[in-house]
């Protein structure tokens, strides 16, 4: 078809209606055909139908030449051309009918582009690539040479070509997930798509037309205000925009279903009321579901967010707060709307606030990095709490664009800790620092004195027979006598070092850059304000003490090693109490000969290197020897033969005295057993000592030995020094009767060297009292005729005393003739001494046991 020959009428009304009914059937803007002009080489606009004035317009643009819009790249490239969005592509319509949405397909007769098909919308993304087929089937038949056709045929076959666009064009609206309509308000009924409007709701067409309110029959009584609300809003509006609406609709098989309806107004009556709507429906079911699934999880979500345990807290990255859980109100005593906008640190102690910075700057320097941070926060009340806050960094990620803080409340843990640090590092009664709090601080002044050449003084003072107070007068007396010493002692020290307690009545201070002059001074004074009386419950006591000193570097540059040399300066002291004592290296000397000796017991004990020497004792006034007392000796093989006032301290002191106690009852008890199966009916006397005495199994286990050996209690005595009887009353008298009980004796060892007196002994279980030999007179053959002196007073005064008290006296330490005349002369019943028999092995008692067998 040339160009010269559409000129005819005929042709012409073809060309507008196929325009119109692309319009129509597509619901378009507009529709153009642009032939080419060979005369005046120009695309001339020759068939146009627009929707609206000025669209029509497009007929009458002027020719031009091909250009670089939608209608000459078409031309120019034979090729269909689809811009769905004018504001990124062409704009060859745009002035006139403001064209979002542009269709270009070429005309072409035997392969020559000849002209171009345009389709106009004002909506963008309007021309489906599904469109094209329609369209191209369109630009063919226009261009298909037919001049050996009749005028009238051609019309028919345009009439069918458009016919079977409209036909696809309404397959793809029917096919469409989406149903598009035009509904009659008058008869509430659809006059397009209603079809698939009733198959998309499970009814048939038919069904769906009977309804007596037509499609508003479908939907939800409760949604009818919705579509009330949506045609008034398109009656009032004046530039038919498109409204959009949900409600639910009824399935025929589902029930009611949510859909989206976007609708505009189609035409207006005369009044200039809508009288048809255009639009879609889009089933929503589904999106309706995530939306009510997604909401019940946010609904859970800030349940759990504003009933957590934790708070949360939203900052941004100079640590402003954005957002914050309710449940700040719980931990700080904020609303959520007095801390949004305010700085972190303005509820940060102040002396947290060098920390918190520090941790801020590096967890801004790790995106999507962590951070734990303790710190106390200010609670609206005023009172500090300890947090423990969790921080994300998320300023990177678009979603949340902040540091997150997750933090609880750990003020009970804190104090937990507080006190679990307390007990492990502070006396419980004086609450001064214990040994290992005193350890750690004596290290770290070490090294800071190493570091500054500076010098450290450990004082180490001990409280002269401060037992004596808990035995007379109680634990809560001598508890309160601590306290007031350790109050005392830190008076006096003030801050000049640290007072702590070691245990029992043992005080330690340390003293830092100092020196050992000012330590001794110190000392010199916490001696004398240790003498001055406590008054305590009604009691003014008297307390001495004992102190040790050493320093650092001159007596040892670790602390075990001024902790030992401190405690044997003490030890020293103590020899001679109330005093203090610098160390020396003769006092390392001296506690190294102490710890050997201790050793050496210890292998006597394991090896056997004991033994036990007998003494006789005289009845007096029958010359007969009636018992003996068991001596231990220790054959050492590398001291030599060792006395028991060497190394029974050292025994009472580590326990070993138990062990010892044991095996000499063990002996005795046996050398007794044997003497008596050869007719020697002595009674053995066995020492023990008051540690010994005051054992809860002692009963028992003099019983038991007893019976192991076949013996009567009778056959052995036990003898106990005055002090050591005295020094728990009420205990040692319950266990001298059960001794008692069993037929043992008892006797008192060294009567007159202690601090006792009969008036307390003649209320014990006491069968024998033995006087110490100071009191008895060093008479000799040159004393014989002198006058009796005070001692012959003192000594005949003892001895009728004792028996008066209702016991037998026993003289110790006899040596000479005239010494046992003189005990016989005043009625001392029984002596011993070398006068009688010097101590022996059982072995060397071979004439004696004769003499008596």
């Amino acid at each position: 078809m040339q160009a010269d020959c559409l000129s005819d009428s005929v042709i012409q009304r073809c060309l507008d209606r196929a325009c119109r009914i692309v319009v129509e059937s597509l619901r378009i803007e507009c529709c153009c055909v642009f032939l080419w002009d060979r005369s005046v080489q120009r695309l001339t606009p020759r068939a146009c139908y627009g929707r609206t004035p000025e669209a029509r317009q497009i007929r009458r643009w002027p020719q031009q030449q091909p250009s670089c819009d939608v209608v000459g790249q078409c031309f120019t490239n034979n090729q269909q051309i689809i811009v769905n969005d004018t504001d990124k592509g062409s704009r060859t319509a745009r002035g006139i009918i403001k064209a979002r949405s542009e269709c270009a397909t070429p005309i072409a007769i035997d392969g020559n582009v000849m002209g171009v098909l345009f389709c106009g919308h004002t909506a963008p993304d309007t021309f489906a690539e599904s469109v094209f087929a329609g369209l191209q089937g369109l630009a063919r038949f226009i261009g298909a040479k037919k001049s050996d056709l009749d005028r009238s045929v051609m019309l028919q076959e345009v009439e069918r070509k458009l016919q079977s666009s409209r036909a696809f064009i309404r397959e793809i609206l029917e096919t469409a997930p989406n149903v598009h309509y035009v509904l009659d308000y008058e008869t509430k009924l659809m006059i397009e798509g209603a079809d698939h409007f009733a198959r998309m709701l499970g009814y048939a067409p038919e069904e769906v037309a009977e309804l007596p309110e037509g499609v508003y029959s479908l939907v939800h009584p409760d949604d009818l205000s919705n579509v009330a609300n949506q045609e008034k809003v398109m009656r009032e509006q004046q530039a038919d925009a498109v409204v959009t609406v949900e409600f639910r609709l009824r399935s025929k098989s589902t029930g009611y279903r949510w859909y989206l309806v976007q609708s505009k107004v189609f035409k207006r009556d005369r009044h200039g009321q809508p009288s048809m709507e255009i639009g879609s429906v889009t089933d929503i079911e589904s999106l309706k579901a995530a939306e009510a699934e997604l909401k019940e999880k946010e609904i859970q979500t800030r349940a759990l967010f504003e009933n957590c345990f934790d708070c949360i807290v939203l900052y941004d990255r100079f640590a402003t707060c954005m957002y914050v859980a309710p449940s700040i109100t719980r931990f700080m005593g904020y609303a959520d709307h007095e801390v949004i906008g305010r700085n972190a640190l303005d509820f940060v102690v102040p002396e947290d606030h060098a920390e918190a910075n520090r941790i801020w700057l590096d967890l801004l320097q790790r995106p999507g990095g962590h951070a734990i941070v303790e710190q106390r926060i200010q609670h609206k009340d005023g009172s500090a709490r300890w947090i423990e806050a969790r921080l994300t960094n998320l300023l990177s990620d678009a979603a949340v664009g902040g540091i997150v803080s997750n933090f609880h409340d750990i003020s009970e843990r804190k104090d937990a800790e507080k006190k679990i640090f307390e007990l492990a590092n502070y006396d419980s009664l004086t609450n001064l620092p214990n040994r290992r709090l005193l350890m750690r601080e004596l290290h770290e002044a070490i090294l800071v004195a190493r570091r500054e050449s500076q010098e450290v003084v450990l004082v180490y003072m001990d409280l002269d027979r401060f037992k004596n107070v808990n035995d007379t007068l109680g634990h809560d007396v001598g508890d309160r006598l601590l306290t007031r010493v350790s109050r005392a002692a830190k008076a006096m020290v003030g801050d000049r070092g640290l007072v702590a307690r070691l245990g029992g009545d043992e005080f330690a201070i340390l003293l830092c850059d100092t020196s050992l002059e000012a330590a001794t001074t110190l000392a010199a004074d916490l001696i004398q304000a240790m003498e001055r009386p406590f008054k305590v419950l009604g009691y003014d006591i008297r307390l001495s003490a004992s102190i040790g000193i050493a320093s650092y570097p001159e007596h040892g540059d670790e602390v075990e090693e001024l902790f030992k040399h401190a405690d044997i300066a003490m030890y020293r002291a103590k020899a001679h109490r109330n005093r203090f004592a610098v160390f020396e290296m003769e006092d390392a000397r001296a506690m190294a000969a102490r710890v050997s000796l201790e050793k050496d017991l210890e292998t006597a004990l394991n090896e056997g290197q004991f033994e036990l020497y007998y003494q006789p004792r005289i009845d007096i006034p029958t010359n007969q020897f009636v018992a003996v007392e068991a001596l231990l000796r220790w054959h050492c093989p590398r001291r030599g033969m060792v006395l028991p006032d060497e190394f029974i301290p050292v025994a009472e002191e580590t326990g070993l005295i138990y062990r010892i106690g044991e095996w000499v009852l063990d002996a005795a008890c046996r050398q007794a057993s044997e003497w008596r199966k050869r007719g020697v009916q002595w009674r053995i006397s066995i020492n023990l000592a008051a540690k010994e005495m005051l054992r809860p199994d002692i009963v028992e286990q003099v019983r038991s030995t007893l019976r192991s050996c076949d013996l009567p209690g009778e056959a052995i005595e036990l003898e106990l020094t005055e002090t050591g009887a005295m020094t728990d009353l009420e205990i040692t008298s319950r266990i001298m009767v059960e001794l008692r009980e069993l037929g043992v004796k008892i006797a008192i060892d060294d009567f007159g060297t202690g601090h006792s007196s009969l008036s307390y002994l003649r209320h014990l279980p006491v069968d024998y009292l033995k006087i110490d030999q100071s009191f008895l007179p060093a008479l000799n053959s040159a004393t014989r005729n002198s006058t009796a002196t005070s001692e012959h007073t003192i000594m005949t005064g003892i001895v009728l005393l004792t028996e008066s008290a209702g016991l037998r006296p026993v003289a110790e330490g006899v040596e000479t003739q005239e010494q046992h005349e003189f005990l016989k002369s005043i009625g001392c019943v029984e002596a011993q001494g070398y006068f009688y028999a010097r101590p022996a092995p059982a072995s060397q008692l071979e004439d004696l046991l004769e003499a008596a067998s």
